[in-house]
């Protein structure tokens, strides 16, 4: 359809939706192909949408410092505010895995100007605040920032909306807490072919059924998540993760050291101090059940330093 637009505003406009389609499928050579080809003249609202997409993929596999820069211009690119909101809340998450929790906040008062127009969008704005409250050190403010978020996920079939309630309970709650999210989550990306979605949501699923000590499902799950990135050319980092603790629980030695070891690396290449956090994670509780508790002590308390505490929307 592109192909055949007179009109430029038509042809990126249906481009990005082509790179939309793509990414939902996994294809993300295709996607690089088209934002590549069609990003440098675009304008208006074909443009802000392709920033969008460009950022998101950046995010996935690329860095995340420019994963932000990027989203961040991009929306004030557009002049549509739930796709603003959308690509500050996208810029505030890749900041987030980042360890970078002063934009996280100041994106969170950008975003705190654009008025929700639905529950979807108000999830997106009560996990964003909840964050941004955290990291300032609100921790009840947080909790109700959260719980809005949760009572207005509890209405919604959306896959993207259930992994930010999962993150939100199991912050606002225990962790674990939002497995019933995530679970869902799974269930509606697979039914709508979303494969990328799919292995994001299946990274949530891993993790809170290892909060909840369900081992066996919970490494499927991680298995099938990592076979999914690997496909896609998506970062396997938070995957890894959670076959090392996994592993590490198991008694499976050598594999929880290479998959805690890859991952670390992965969270360097891609500047994610959460991936790379729980990747040392990972390593200090090998340590720990390998009989090595001075060494687990060690490398566990290096990560409670202010510096290395990252956290996650999502």
């Amino acid at each position: 359809a592109a192909e055949l637009s007179t009109n430029d505003a038509r042809r990126y406009g249906r481009i990005a939706a082509a790179g939309q389609a793509a990414w939902d499928a996994g294809d993300v050579e295709r996607v690089r192909d088209l934002i590549a080809a069609a990003l440098p003249a675009a304008t208006g609202e074909p443009r802000a949408l392709l920033l969008h997409l460009a950022g998101v993929l950046e995010w996935r596999t690329g860095s995340l410092r420019e994963a932000c820069t990027i989203m961040s211009r991009g929306a004030e690119v557009t002049a549509d505010p739930p796709l603003r909101l959308e690509m500050l809340f996208d810029a505030a998450e890749a900041a987030s895995h980042g360890g970078d929790r002063a934009s996280v906040i100041e994106l969170r008062e950008r975003a705190a100007h654009i008025e929700a127009s639905t529950e979807r969008d108000a999830v997106r704005q009560a996990v964003l605040t909840g964050f941004a409250r955290l990291y300032a050190g609100k921790r009840e403010e947080a909790g109700a920032h959260f719980a809005e978020a949760l009572d207005c996920a509890n209405r919604l079939d959306d896959p993207r909306t259930l992994v930010w309630a999962a993150e939100a309970a199991s912050t606002v709650m225990h962790l674990g807490a939002g497995l019933r999210y995530a679970t869902r989550a799974v269930e509606l990306a697979r039914s709508q072919g979303r494969l990328n979605l799919l292995q994001l949501a299946l990274r949530r699923q891993a993790s809170e059924l290892i909060w909840n000590s369900q081992f066996d499902l919970a490494y499927a799950a991680a298995r099938e998540g990592y076979g999914l990135s690997m496909e896609a050319g998506d970062s396997a980092g938070g995957h890894l993760t959670n076959l090392a603790f996994i592993e590490a629980v198991w008694g499976r030695k050598e594999e929880a050291r290479d998959h805690a070891a890859e991952a670390l690396a992965l969270g360097q290449r891609h500047g994610s101090l959460l991936v790379s956090s729980m990747a040392e994670w990972a390593l200090g509780f090998l340590d720990l059940t390998s009989g090595r508790p001075r060494d687990a002590a060690e490398r566990l308390l290096a990560l409670t330093a202010a510096d290395r505490v990252a956290g996650s929307i999502a």
